[in-house]
């Protein structure tokens, strides 16, 4: 679950006494789309710009029912009024996973085209996703949770 992403600009979030705690990074996809996601644990070494980096990205999703739709179309639309926020990006995918983590929940892998991104979801409100659905999801948040590294 993942998204190839080349970084262009790393913004402090949270400083306390020259320390940064959280920050926002700012890359493009494969595909040219530039958006801002929120490193809230510094998974993103601050020498990273000019690098392209796989990046494990956890939508939060405002709604807790995850709309499907019947339009076929995958990719990432950034916030209008805010693209290099880490808020309000609106994802289109397909549904590629639909793993049960709890008794209450899902973890849910969508393809968007340039890669895959994932979501928590409850169960009881998302009995109607199948893995091939097609979604519309608008992120309230789009946090980085993890890099991919090399073996």
């Amino acid at each position: 679950m993942s998204l190839k992403i080349s970084i262009e600009e790393i913004i402090p979030e949270t400083v306390y006494q020259e320390t940064v705690y959280e920050q926002v990074v700012i890359g493009k996809t494969i595909d040219g789309t530039r958006f801002g996601m929120f490193d809230y644990d510094m998974h993103v070494p601050p020498n990273s710009i000019g690098e392209t980096l796989e990046i494990c990205i956890n939508l939060f999703i405002p709604r807790e029912r995850v709309t499907t739709t019947d339009r076929q179309v995958k990719g990432v639309q950034p916030n209008e009024n805010n693209p290099d926020g880490w808020s309000d990006h609106e994802f289109y995918g397909e549904l590629t996973s639909l793993e049960e983590i709890s008794q209450s929940s899902y973890e849910c892998e969508i393809d968007v085209g340039v890669g895959t991104v994932s979501i928590k979801s409850y169960k009881n409100l998302n009995q109607h996703l199948s893995v091939g659905d097609f979604v519309e999801l608008e992120a309230s948040r789009t946090d980085i949770a993890g890099l991919v590294r090399d073996n």
